[in-house]
C-alpha cells in the first residue's frame, strides 16, 4: 500500500558542526550544573557515568543523559577515544550503576541478527534484614561502528519464541538505551558500565561499502537495472501530473579489491547520464569529483570502517545545488546485512534509486538471513514522504556467492518493479 505524508523543510546548512567527544566521569558525586562555573547545581554524576560531550568552555563539558543534562567540569572527566563493537564482545559481564544498584551480572550474546542483553542488577543490602533485592532485564537492539544500539525492552521475555514475535510497539523503548565500546573490554552507558570476564571467542571481519548493497564476496563490478510496471507509471502520471519520485534506473558500480567503491555511473530510460563520480581513497580520506544532472560534484571526507558500520564526515559541494556538511552513519545487523538503510544524494556513497532526496528501506527476512522477503520503501520527495508498506520479494534468483540477480517486488498483490542485476568478481 502507498502512502504519503507531508515532510517539514530540512535546510542544509554550511555552518561547522560542534565537535563532540566521549567521556567518562572519573570522580564520585560531581555536581552537574546549568551552566558552566556559577550555574545552580542540577544534579550528580560519578564513575559509573558517561557521555558524549561537547566543550562548553573554560574547561567545562556539557552533556545530555537520560537522568541529567547540564555541564560538568572538565576535572572530572576522562575523554576515550570509543572502539569498535564486534562479535569479540560477546560473552558474560560484570559491572555497576547508579544506586541503588550494588552489581551486575551479564550475558551479552546474539539472535535473529540482533544484539541481546540480559543483565541482573542486584541492589543494596536492606538495613533491617540484611538481604539483596535484584531486579532482571532483557534489552534487544543492534550493532553499530562503535556499540550497540539497544531500542527494545522485553518484558516477559520468552527464549523458545523468535524475537519479532516480541519486538512489537508495546516493547519499543521512549529513547534508545546506547553503549559505546569505550575501553578494552568494557561497554558503558550513561548510567552503567560492564567489564567482560568470559568472552566467546569469536571473531569478524571488517566490512565494506559492497556491504552496504547487500553484496557478498569479492565483488569488482555490478550492472544494476529497476524497471517499474508500466500500470504503476501510468497511474502515477495521472494522478501528479507526471510529478513523481519513481523512474527506471540504470546503474553501474565499480568496487576495489577491499570492497569500496572506485566509481559509480547513472543514465535514465533514455540512456541519458545523470551523474558519475571516481573516487580516490587514501588511507582513511577520500575524494569524490564527478557531474550530477550536468553540474560539477566534488566531496572530500574521512570514511571509518569497523565490523559492523562505516561513519563519514567532511564536506561536499554540488555547484549549483549547493553545497554542505558530510556526517553520516550506516549499520549492519549482526549477520552483515542492513535491517534498515538510507541513502541520500549528499551523503556518501551519494547513490540513489530514485529521483528523490532521501530513500529509506527496510527489510524483512525470511529463512535465508541474507536475502531479504520483503521491504518497505519510503521517498522524500516535493516535501512528501511517499511509502509502500510491506512490498513482498518475489521470484528471486542468485548466483554461485549467494548474491540476487534477479528480483521482483509486489504492492499489495500487484507488480511494482523488477530488478536485475549483473554481478563480475575479482
Amino acid at each position: 500500500m502507498m502512502r504519503k505524508i507531508f515532510l517539514l523543510a530540512a535546510f542544509c546548512s554550511a555552518v561547522a558542526l560542534q565537535a563532540q567527544d566521549y567521556y567518562v566521569v572519573t570522580g564520585e558525586n560531581v555536581n552537574v550544573r546549568s551552566q558552566p562555573v556559577t550555574g545552580k547545581v542540577v544534579g550528580k554524576v560519578s564513575s559509573v557515568n558517561s557521555f558524549t560531550g561537547w566543550d562548553a568552555g573554560n574547561g567545562w563539558v556539557n552533556f545530555r543523559i537520560p537522568s541529567v543534562a547540564g555541564s560538568v567540569s572538565g576535572k572530572f572527566l576522562r575523554k576515550v577515544k570509543p572502539g569498535y563493537f564486534s562479535r569479540a564482545l560477546l560473552g558474560d559481564y560484570m559491572g555497576e550503576a547508579q544506586s541503588p544498584v550494588s552489581y551486575t551480572i551479564a550475558t551479552l550474546s546474539e539472535k535473529e541478527g540482533y544484539v541481546v542483553l540480559q543483565l541482573t542488577d542486584f541492589l543494596e543490602p536492606d538495613e533491617e534484614s540484611g538481604l539483596r533485592g535484584r531486579m532482571s532485564h532483557v534489552y534487544v537492539g543492534t550493532p553499530h561502528l562503535h556499540g550497540i544500539h539497544f531500542t527494545h525492552y522485553l518484558y516477559p521475555y520468552d527464549a523458545d519464541k523468535p524475537l519479532a514475535a516480541q519486538m512489537g510497539k508495546e516493547s519499543l523503548l521512549e529513547k534508545p538505551y546506547d553503549f559505546v565500546v569505550a575501553e578494552d573490554n568494557k561497554l558503558r552507558a550513561g548510567d552503567r558500565v560492564l567489564e567482560l570476564q568470559e568472552g566467546a571467542g569469536q571473531k569478524d571481519v571488517p566490512i565494506s561499502e559492497r556491504d552496504l548493497f547487500l553484496l557478498k564476496g569479492k565483488v569488482k563490478e555490478v550492472r544494476y537495472a529497476r524497471t517499474y510496471s508500466g500500470e504503476v507509471l501510468k497511474s502515477l502520471d495521472q494522478e501528479t501530473g507526471g510529478n513523481h519520485p519513481l523512474r527506471d534506473l540504470f546503474k553501474a558500480f565499480y568496487f576495489s579489491s577491499d570492497g569500496f567503491l572506485k566509481a559509480y555511473e547513472e543514465v535514465d530510460a533514455d540512456l541519458k547520464p545523470m551523474g558519475h563520480y571516481v573516487f580516490t581513497s587514501g588511507a582513511d580520506s577520500v575524494r569524490v569529483e564527478g557531474k550530477r544532472h550536468g553540474q560539477a560534484f566534488c566531496a572530500a571526507y574521512t570514511r571509518e570502517a569497523g565490523f559492523f558500520g562505516i561513519s563519514y564526515s567532511g564536506r561536499y559541494d554540488a555547484g549549483q545545488y549547493g553545497g554542505g556538511i558530510i556526517k553520516w552513519d550506516y549499520a549492519l545487523n549482526m549477520n552483515g546485512v542492513p535491517f534498515g538503510i538510507r541513502y541520500e544524494g549528499n551523503t556518501p556513497p551519494f547513490v540513489g534509486f530514485a529521483d528523490c532526496n532521501g530513500y529509506h528501506v527496510t527489510y524483512r527476512y525470511g529463512e535465508n538471513p541474507y536475502l531479504p522477503v520483503a521491504m518497505e520503501l519510503s521517498l522524500d520527495y516535493g516535501g512528501e514522504s511517499w511509502i509502500y508498506d510491506d512490498a513482498e520479494i518475489r521470484d528471486v534468483k542468485t548466483d554461485l556467492h549467494g548474491n540476487w540477480t534477479e528480483r521482483k517486488v509486489y504492492v499489495d498483490g500487484n507488480l511494482f518493479f523488477e530488478e536485475k542485476q549483473k554481478i563480475f568478481y575479482y
